[in-house]
């Protein structure tokens, strides 16, 4: 089951708890180059909620905020 916490615990980013009035998603980009993949967003004044991460998994993941505040993954694929 996919709740609140877990995803906390996977993303390490700031999911706030209880319902939510206004939509939201998670878009989620495929690359083989997250570190700089982030920099050019960084660069171009998007805001990284979560630095370039490697998961137990082996995936890399980062998090970026979309103008509406809306969580941009951008990960290596995984396997």
């Amino acid at each position: 089951m996919n709740t609140r916490e877990s995803g906390r615990e996977i993303t390490n980013l700031p999911i706030p708890d209880g319902a939510r009035n206004e939509q939201t998603f998670e878009l989620g980009f495929v690359t083989e180059d997250v570190a700089g993949t982030v920099e050019k967003q960084r660069s171009a004044g998007v805001p990284i909620l979560l630095e370039p991460t490697e998961k137990p998994w082996g995936q890399v993941v980062a998090y970026a905020a979309d103008p509406g505040g809306h969580y941009i993954e951008i990960c290596t694929s995984i396997g």
